[in-house]
């Protein structure tokens, strides 16, 4: 067993010192703990300077003063290890969580929405917070744990705006704008303030900021106005939606202008109740497309008559169509086209002229389960309402193809 004398001992310990360990508590454990090893392990003829300089080594991975600043921490931090780990474990079960449901969403599998919005209420709630709690535990300058708090707040915030965004909820895309000129015009102003005046961090600032503003420019993309459906832009149904309504109303006109030139006792009454049918028709659909509107919107029915179509919130979830558009209010749909093409079928001149619904009515899938899965199934509320403007269009140029036939008759 090897004997320390005092000059040895007070060279560790000055050496302790030397190495940044400030605390004298902790110069002592240290001390104690450096001596215990080696009167333990050394020999009595060893070397004491070269078994030293093996030995401090082991306290530390860069350097000595590591240990103070981890025992700082555990003494004005007690829980420091223990939100680490909650931190890590949550990080790691939040992004499975996510990455799950963006692959079920994909699929159009059950579940997906849950997923998601599990991940990200744990990223923003758990996740986040613990990780800059962390982060302004270990910083001491007032001027950096104000940019940590300030960006903490701003990368929450635009968390939460993205996941509105994803789920279609309304207020995504002020949420999203008004985080991300929070972080140009207030983050961004700040970090590069204080980068730039180190000479030690200033290319790292620099870099950084660009990556930060390019950043902040795609997700800015994603605040313009959300498609209405799944294969055009908003903009594009409303031209289509615009020119469908445009000539729908010039065909009724045309036709409620020849309808009335004729003598109302000579029209045959299967093709009177073939009108009437049609103006039935007509009503459900638009009571239909109204309650679709106010279903999506959150709004009243007379609210939704006044809507515009400018006005329609293009990003509603194709959630929401299905669950207002159900198999049953499809299979009712599907009844009354039918009913409607077979009174069509069996009018007079119908054969010879090939009068029918082409539109939705003779689809291929019109007869079998996937009419539903084909039309309503994961669409979102701008096709659909294209749909129903189309086949209202349908019907008023059938009925007028069928008025210009009796007119010349009669």
């Amino acid at each position: 067993m090897y004997t320390l004398s005092d000059q040895q001992i007070d060279f560790i310990l000055n050496d302790i010192k030397i190495r940044g360990v400030e605390m004298e508590d902790l110069q002592l454990n240290l001390l104690d703990h450096i001596c215990c090893i080696i009167e333990c392990e050394l020999e009595q003829e060893g070397d004491f300077e070269d078994f030293y300089h093996k030995t401090i080594p082991k306290f530390f991975k860069k350097e000595l003063k590591e240990i103070e600043e981890e025992t700082k921490l555990l003494l004005t931090f007690k829980n420091y290890y223990a939100m680490k780990k909650t931190m890590n474990a949550v990080g790691i079960i939040a992004s499975i969580s996510i990455v799950l449901g963006a692959i079920f969403k994909f699929q159009h599998w059950a579940g997906a929405n849950i997923m998601m919005i599990s991940g990200v209420i744990l990223i923003t709630l758990v996740f986040l917070p613990l990780m800059f709690t962390l982060k302004l535990r270990e910083s001491t300058e007032k001027l950096d744990r104000t940019i940590l708090i300030l960006g903490g707040t701003i990368v929450i915030l635009i968390v939460i705006a993205l996941s509105f965004k994803l789920m279609h909820w309304p207020g995504g895309n002020s949420l999203l704008g008004i985080s991300i000129l929070s972080l140009l015009l207030l983050y961004v102003p700040i970090y590069l303030f204080t980068g730039l005046r180190n000479p030690a961090t200033k290319t790292n600032t620099l870099i950084n900021a660009i990556l930060i503003i390019a950043g902040s420019g795609l997700l800015m993309s994603l605040s313009t106005k959300d498609s209405g459906a799944g294969f055009y832009g908003f903009d594009n149904l409303r031209g289509i939606h615009e020119r469908l309504d445009k000539s729908t109303d010039i065909t009724a006109q045309h036709n409620a202008f020849i309808y009335n030139s004729l003598n109302t006792d000579s029209i045959p009454a299967d093709v009177k109740n073939y009108f009437s049918k049609c103006a039935e028709i007509e009503k459900y659909l638009e009571d239909l497309r109204i309650g679709l509107i106010a279903y999506s919107e959150k709004i009243s029915d007379a609210e939704a008559k006044k809507l515009n179509w400018e006005n329609i919130n293009g990003n509603g979830s194709p959630n929401i169509v299905m669950e207002y558009m159900t198999p049953e209010r499809t299979e009712e749909l599907k009844a009354k086209l039918t009913s409607l093409n077979t009174q069509l079928k069996n009018l007079k001149g119908a054969e010879e002229n090939k009068w029918s619904m082409h539109f939705l009515i003779n689809h291929e899938n019109f007869d079998n389960k996937s009419y539903f899965k084909d039309n309503f199934d994961h669409m979102q509320l701008g096709y659909v309402l294209q749909k129903f403007d189309e086949l209202k269009y349908e019907i008023v140029n059938t009925n007028s193809q069928v008025l210009n036939y009796y007119s010349a008759k009669l």
